[in-house]
């Protein structure tokens, strides 16, 4: 039964870890990739072809993506409830 458990425990923290460094290491590599891609992109001589303006928009897209779908696993991984901070905002939101 105590290996179950140490299993258990051991699975929880890998998780933790991999929700903590994983995500954050994807968050932060994935936004400079971006960037860089959306200043070269946005070349004069660049933003003439159509390609280049579809790239570059799915690289502005991307961003957005990364941000909005990264940000609660990486606050996930600190043990911090993100559905708990938008109530807590909008009640305070709602009494002002």
């Amino acid at each position: 039964m105590s290996n179950q458990t140490e299993l258990a425990s051991s699975i929880n923290f890998v998780t933790m870890q991999v929700s903590r460094y994983g995500a954050a290491l994807v968050l932060l590599f994935g936004t400079v990739g971006n960037l860089l891609n959306s200043c070269v992109l946005n070349e004069r001589l660049l933003r003439e072809n159509s390609c280049s303006i579809y790239l570059f928009w799915s690289s502005v897209s991307s961003i957005v993506f990364l941000w909005t779908g990264l940000i609660t696993r990486v606050l996930q991984g600190y043990v911090v409830c993100v559905a708990t901070m938008s109530q807590n905002i909008v009640s305070i939101l709602t009494r002002c």
